[in-house]
């Protein structure tokens, strides 16, 4: 049981992005546009500033980190041994 989870675990990651991937493809229609748009006004340039300091140096401690690159490199060969039809975008007009 456990290991078809971690076999499924890609194609349900996948399509929790589609779904974020589709969210924000039209920003109009966003159920996240007026969430962020409220943030953003209500944040001042120093603290976008500071959150975005600190995002990057979040990202750059986590991919130096050899465990974190050797899982990514795992899910990158995972996800390129699916077969084709299951790699496909939604609107099956591109492969992830």
């Amino acid at each position: 049981m456990q290991s078809t989870a971690m076999v499924r675990l890609p194609v349900d990651v996948l399509e929790a992005l589609r779904d974020a991937e589709k969210d924000l493809d039209n920003w109009r229609r966003s159920p996240l546009r007026p969430l962020i748009e409220q943030l953003m006004a209500e944040l001042d340039e120093d603290a976008r500033d500071s959150m975005e300091t600190q995002i990057n140096a979040a990202q750059d401690a986590l991919s130096s980190r050899d465990d974190v690159s050797a899982t990514g490199a795992k899910i990158s060969q995972r996800l390129c041994r699916l077969p084709r039809d299951r790699q496909l975008h939604p609107d099956r007009s591109r492969v992830l």
